[in-house]
């Protein structure tokens, strides 16, 4: 292949033509016309220049080339001769060093690289090229040959030794740009960590050190790197290495005492990943100085994030050295804080948070810490006089308990006999109504552990709450523990809370409880028999209506559940205990057509025309009312269309939506009407007693109509014809630009103008003059004027 023609074009052509000449060079290899070392003599006019322009050219050109070139054509040979090239060009002018580097970069990509040459031509860049000293470009390419080499050249790395790690830390020291910062960062990790650093392990802690902690501020104009990335990519460097250790917890603890918030942050994260890299040994050493600081941390802070930060370090440390004989510096934390164990103390809340987060830290933390403080609690327990400071101290109690149960199943513990008087405080606490949302919800974390004395007393408090007139933060307390309970003990709820015999009146609290425990397999057998049972009887209809509204609507989705609802009659016994009802309420007939509704509309067509036969002559045998029209409504508002409808059904929601006078049963009507139009065939016969407009339930019933029909895609529905509906539609158009901010507006402005602009040509000149006005208003919007 002749390459004199081309280079003469590449040397006085553009850019463009510099990357098409290119690419026709690299063609030609590929093809086998020529080889790369016989366009390596060709360029030899350009690299032997004096001119370093024209040198920089040649070598762009080979960079352009070999990027075209598939990664797997150059023999290891050719390869070793363009190592040899590239190394060269090091010892040339600094202005040659870029493009070498770019040549370096993806001579490391070809699969037939010389592995051996890897030592010859980065002591090349480490000697020649100093990295800091480079454009920002220059040295994010010598970083990422470094993460190449890393990555993929592991035992040649090791066989350099320290040149390698000498070279490397002379690379990354006093990098400041986030941007190869965040780079370098990302890969220092695992060659901290995998390679040996020999006598360079201080100078490349020290290197990675002086960006901590990260004090760095996005640009306003470049938001893609933050503070917290680099934050985040640092912590894991510095505690990549076991040899980093004194340093870095050293390093933690010298701006943990700082008075910058990320300086603190950064230090307690520090702690943390340390944990998962040093020796247990080294922060039980550690400890004593370590503790002072959090405890100032902890107690003393105003921030919420570095008081939670600190307990999360403090927890991680203390799993940590639980490995060691710990229990020293354990109880060097609760000799600390348990002169802050008052109720009245300002220090008792945080004091108490932070024996929880020792004894979450591990099950030697926990047995010892529950075993020291359980007496000295239940003691200030005693003596104090007031419900609140009660409550107060039972809390903290309730959370060592959840704890201690992680790693043990019984509170029968010898050596800690106050154990058993935990549940005890519990259930005190059900017996004051201050505080009995707060023992309802620490009971239910002992009902696992609860033995058959407590039990029983509990089952009693729940009785005699459930008689009690509570708020509904209470409420939904007493149904956590009732489901809790109902979990672990099911055969003794049913006997022991759930009776309806020996009761005349059911509270309300009983049978709202019941439809939350219907998913329990032990209890939804028993929950559709007592509300069956007492829809039958008639008793207390109106509240088990309400309750079984909540259990489908809840259960909506639960085919098998409202299947067998349906095959046990519910549907029947609704009806019955309706119609049946002395009085006519919104609320109880919303209720009624909800469950209908919603138990029909599940079911296969099949199943619901076979519905309509059993209760459609039942309906239409007596005299329709309202309540024998809402069962209509309920039975055949959510039908599929292959469902084929008696045209009474039509007739009698027509009739009660032009005479009825309550206005609850005329919305259900016209909903209905809307609803069943979508569905019907013949739907022009419907539609000619439906068309004039006289009065407000007229025009209420024809709203709902014409939104069924748009929704069958009715012919009609398509293009409105009348002037005065265009005028109208115009105006609101205007209307929307003076009393909607601009903010809402823009969105839409294109779809607007665009529409806008079929109204203008209307054939009508009222038309035109409307939409001529709303295309103003809305060409103004988002405008400056």
């Amino acid at each position: 292949m002749e390459f004199n023609y081309i280079l003469n074009q590449l040397e006085n052509g553009t850019e463009e033509t510099f990357k098409t000449n290119c690419l026709l060079i690299s063609t030609g290899i590929r093809e086998g016309k020529s080889t790369i070392l016989e366009l390596i003599e060709s360029l030899g006019r350009f690299l032997t220049d004096a001119s370093i322009s024209k040198r920089e050219l040649g070598i762009s050109i080979l960079n352009e080339v070999l990027k075209s070139i598939p990664i797997d054509y150059l023999s290891t040979q050719q390869l070793e001769v363009l190592v040899e090239f590239y190394s060269s060009k090091f010892n040339d002018h600094h202005q040659i060093f870029p493009v070498a580097l770019s040549g370096t970069l993806v001579l490391l990509g070809f699969e037939n690289f010389p592995r051996p040459k890897l030592s010859h031509i980065l002591s090349a860049i480490f000697q020649h090229v100093p990295c800091q000293q480079q454009q920002r470009v220059d040295r994010f390419t010598i970083f990422q040959i470094l993460e190449i080499c890393i990555k993929n050249f592991k035992q040649e790395v090791h066989d350099m030794e320290n040149v390698f790690v000498c070279g490397l830390h002379d690379a990354v020291d006093g990098e400041r740009d986030p941007r190869n910062l965040l780079f370098l960062l990302k890969w220092m990790r695992e060659f901290t960590k995998e390679f040996k650093l020999y006598f360079f392990t201080e100078k490349i802690f020290d290197a990675l050190a002086s960006y901590f902690p990260v004090d760095f501020r996005t640009p306003l104009n470049d938001n893609s790197i933050t503070r917290e990335d680099l934050a985040n990519a640092l912590c894991p460097c510095l505690c990549a290495n076991p040899e980093f250790g004194d340093s870095c917890i050293s390093l933690a603890l010298e701006k943990l005492d700082s008075s910058l918030e990320i300086a603190k942050l950064d230090s307690l994260a520090l702690l943390r990943e340390g944990c998962s890299t040093f020796k247990s040994s080294l922060y039980m050493e550690q400890f004593p100085n370590i503790w002072p600081l959090i405890q100032k941390e902890v107690l003393c802070t105003n921030s919420p994030t570095i008081r939670t930060e600190s307990f999360l370090t403090l927890q991680k440390i203390v799993s940590k050295i639980s490995t060691e004989d710990c229990l020293g510096h354990i109880k060097n934390i609760i000799d600390t804080v348990k002169g802050n164990l008052l109720p009245d103390s300002k220090l008792f809340q945080v004091s108490t948070q932070i024996l929880i987060c020792t004894a979450a830290a591990s099950e030697k933390s926990c047995n010892f810490i529950v075993k020291e403080i359980l007496p000295i609690i239940m003691n200030i327990y005693k003596m104090c006089a007031y419900v609140d400071h009660k409550s107060l101290i039972v809390q903290p109690l309730v959370d060592l308990m959840k704890e201690y149960f992680k790693y043990n199943k019984s509170l029968d513990d010898q050596e800690v006999p106050d154990l058993l008087n935990v549940p005890l405080l519990c259930l005190d606490l059900l017996k004051n109504d201050d505080t009995l949302k707060i023992g309802l919800d620490y009971i239910t974390v002992l009902i696992p552990h609860l033995d058959s004395k407590n039990r029983e007393t509990l089952y009693s408090e729940i009785q005699r709450i459930m008689f009690k007139i509570i708020n509904e933060q209470t409420m939904l307390s007493l149904i956590q523990l009732l489901i809790t309970c109902a979990g672990y003990y099911p055969e003794e709820v049913k006997c022991k809370i759930f009776t309806i015999d020996s009761q005349s009146h059911l509270p309300d609290a009983f049978l709202r409880s019941l439809a939350h425990l219907v998913t329990l397999q032990n209890f939804k057998d028993y929950v559709i028999s007592t509300y069956l049972e007492l829809l039958k009887k008639n008793v207390q209809s109106e509240t088990v209506m309400k309750h079984l509204r909540y259990l489908v609507e809840q259960q909506r989705d639960n085919y098998d559940l409202l299947r067998e609802l349906i095959e046990k009659n519910v549907l029947c016994c609704i009806y019955d205990s309706y119609v049946n009802s002395q009085f006519f309420e919104t609320n109880i007939s919303q209720d009624v057509y909800t469950i209908m509704t919603l138990l029909v509309a599940l079911q296969p067509s099949e199943f619901q025309s076979k519905i309509l036969g059993d209760y459609f002559e039942r309906i239409f045998l007596q005299e329709m009312n309202e309540k024998t029209f809402i069962i209509l409504y309920g039975l055949t508002a959510a039908l599929r269309r292959e469902v084929q409808l008696d045209k009474r059904v039509f007739e009698v929601a027509l009739k009660i939506s032009e005479t009825s006078n309550n206005e609850f049963l005329v919305h259900i009507a016209v909903q209905l009407l809307g609803n069943l139009v979508n569905k019907i065939e013949d739907v022009k016969e419907f539609l000619s007693s439906c068309k004039i407009i006289t009065t407000q339930k007229s025009f209420q019933r024809a709203c709902f109509i014409t939104k069924g029909l748009i929704l069958r895609n009715y012919p009609d529905g398509y293009g409105w014809l009348h002037l005065s509906v265009r005028i109208e539609c115009l105006k609101c158009l205007t209307l929307f630009t003076t009393v909607y901010p601009e903010m809402l507006l823009l969105p839409y402005k294109s779809k607007v103008l665009k529409q806008l602009a079929v109204c203008v040509d209307d054939k009508k000149r009222l038309v035109r003059k409307e939409a001529m006005e709303a295309r103003a208003f809305w060409w103004m919007v988002g405008e400056n004027v």
